[in-house]
This record gives C-alpha cells, structure tokens and sequence, in this order.
C-alpha cells in the first residue's frame, strides 16, 4: 500500500527534500491525478477539491508514488495544541513514537501518515522536514532527561530514607 498524505482543501504541502531516493533538483517534479483535486506550483501541492487521487514524485532516476485524499479542512487538519507540540499521531502525548512515525513520513515508509502534521512543525515554517525532525528528537530528549533526572532524585530520596 502507498504512503497516505491527507490533507484539506487550501492546504499546501512543499517537496523539500529526499522521498525514496527523489531528491529536490533541477529535474525534480510532481504530478497528481486526477489534476481537479489538487495544483502543483514549485514542488508544491495545494489541495483544490475534495477528492481522492495519487501523486508521483520523480526526479531522472527514480519515482515513487502516494495515495492524496483531499478533504474538508475540518476534518483533516485538526488546530494543533500548544500544549501537544511534537505529537503527530495526534494520541494526546508526545513520545517516542511521534519521532518515529515522523522518521517513517520522512523516508517515505509505506503506511505512515501523519495525523497531525503541524504538531512536528517546530520550525513554523508551514512546512515538514528533517529539520524539523531534529529539533523533536531534542525536545523529546529534554523530556527525557527530566524524567530521569526526576526519578534519580525520587531513587536517592527514597534510599535516604531507608537507613
């Protein structure tokens, strides 16, 4: 099965980087069927219509394909939380599954869609890439450190009062 990219009517998604070894070059292009759902400008796809269709990215070597579901905006672009910033699989928490499903978005692995992108936008650029990807894995890592920083104090607390 393709990899799923939802998205609704007036929102934009640009091809910024590497897709299953497509890179962002002179050569570099995007085409979706049917073309009433969706327009392609600059390696940019904006959702028209609703419907639902593919998009092929490809580049002189190589090609790779998406299953493009165009909806409402309601329904598919959920308003992010400030307090849930980082959790992509819109399941309420940000963890570590939020940077792999994003790792998985990124690279193009079959069944991976990301149900709250803006939630992974820590650049606020509108936009998802390995950037992005980046400044997650260190906020998660901060989130981390303090729970482990919080549950060495409780270890230590709790051994004091043991003797």
């Amino acid at each position: 099965m393709n990899n799923i990219i939802k998205m609704g009517i007036g929102d934009s998604l640009k091809f910024t980087g590497n897709l299953s070894g497509i890179e962002r070059n002179s050569s570099a292009k995007i085409k979706v069927t049917p073309s009433e759902i969706a327009s392609v400008s600059d390696l940019t796809i904006t959702g028209t219509s609703k419907g639902e269709g593919t998009v092929v990215f490809s580049n002189d070597d190589f090609s790779a394909a998406k299953t493009l579901i165009i909806s409402e905006s309601s329904e598919t672009s959920p308003q992010p939380s400030a307090n849930l910033m980082g959790d992509v699989n819109n399941d309420g928490s940000f963890s570590i599954a939020d940077v792999v499903m994003l790792q998985k978005w990124l690279t193009a692995s079959p069944n991976s869609n990301l149900a709250n992108w803006k939630n992974g936008d820590f650049t606020k650029d509108d936009r998802i890439d390995i950037f992005d990807f980046c400044l997650m894995k260190s906020e998660l890592l901060k989130h981390y450190n303090q729970a482990e920083i919080m549950a060495t104090n409780f270890n230590i607390y709790t051994v004091q009062n043991k003797y």
